[in-house]
């Protein structure tokens, strides 16, 4: 109804380093809203493991009209796309590892 919120899911997979966690989830909360956050790492005591993190994110800021929910117009396409990037660089940055992963893309919670 009216304006649903936007969401999001982040993959993303990195070296670990102190306060990792931390610097995401500041991130994060300045404009979204964390709605599940899970991290993981294989179970050994190499110190250069691979720390998994997978997030699901609402949206504070950006909505969208139902009925464009699924088929935006082109400029609310752009507004989209530039989040979506916003995010991703956002993201890399706080995980401040060079060689990161990230991956993220609209999440249609809910909606079938």
């Amino acid at each position: 109804k009216g304006r649903p919120p936007l969401y999001y899911f982040v993959q993303c997979t990195s070296g670990g380093g102190w306060g990792q966690t931390d610097r995401l989830i500041r991130m994060i909360s300045s404009e979204l809203r964390i709605i599940d956050m899970r991290s993981f790492h294989p179970p050994c005591n190499n110190l250069d493991a691979k720390i998994l993190y997978e997030m699901y994110l609402k949206d504070t800021k950006l909505t969208l009209p139902v009925e464009d929910y699924r088929n935006p117009t082109i400029e609310q396409s752009v507004h989209i796309n530039e989040r979506l990037h916003q995010l991703h660089k956002s993201i890399k940055d706080s995980l401040n590892d060079p060689q990161a992963r990230v991956r993220v893309g609209r999440w249609f919670a809910g909606i079938s």
